[in-house]
């Protein structure tokens, strides 16, 4: 599990992108969810959820998913990461501005 926490903060955006997917894999494994917290892997993932790249995000997002869907994990990931939430909310916020890029309509 060190090397893939270590890859989230590569230069390259593929190592960054399949670290995250094989965390998030991992992650759906209740014994290896809970030592991929415990090793530190959180803000690196966090912090891949504003990253330019649209893959590496929603890899990190479904690392972030599979994770908290341990309910044991909910709490440590919330304490002491207060801004584990920010980079959602701002990316629903701007999914819903109708004068958004993602808004393809317009």
């Amino acid at each position: 599990l060190p090397p893939l926490i270590e890859a989230l903060g590569s230069n390259a955006e593929t190592v960054q992108r399949e670290a995250a997917r094989c965390l998030g894999n991992l992650a759906a494994n209740i014994d290896f969810g809970d030592a991929i917290l415990r090793l530190g892997a959180l803000p690196p993932l966090i912090s891949l959820l504003r990253s330019d790249n649209e893959l590496c995000q929603r890899m990190s997002a479904m690392a972030l998913c599979n994770l908290s869907s341990n309910i044991k994990n909910q709490p440590k990931m919330l304490r002491g990461n207060p801004n584990v939430l920010e980079p959602v909310v701002e990316e629903v916020t701007l999914a819903l501005d109708p004068k958004s890029k993602s808004d393809f309509e317009t």
